[in-house]
């Protein structure tokens, strides 16, 4: 999950004044990092030009991580997929 991240990082430091703004889509779950990396990195896998970040928190009583989707926006059918993914694994944690 650290590339996706950096190549966010130079994406942003190296864009050149022609290239297209992204789109971001960011979820909170309540569940540690763990329990979702796998189904998000295959995701991620099968859709390249996406850019998928997560980034866990914890509170005293509550783990939580932030999922941030980034994407062209001629990639919007892949980011509503995305969202759908969101919802299973959010539906799955209920389940457990």
């Amino acid at each position: 999950m650290l590339q996706p991240m950096v190549e966010s990082v130079l994406d942003a430091l190296l864009r050149d004044r022609h290239s297209t703004v992204q789109q971001t889509r960011e979820y909170r779950l309540a569940t540690a990092e763990g329990a979702i990396a796998s189904p998000l990195e295959a995701f991620s896998d099968a859709h390249p030009e996406l850019s998928i970040g997560i980034y866990p928190s914890t509170t005293e009583f509550r783990r939580e991580v932030t999922v941030r989707l980034r994407y062209p926006p001629d990639a919007r059918a892949q980011a509503e997929e995305f969202e759908r993914l969101i919802e299973e694994l959010r539906a799955s944690l209920k389940r457990t």
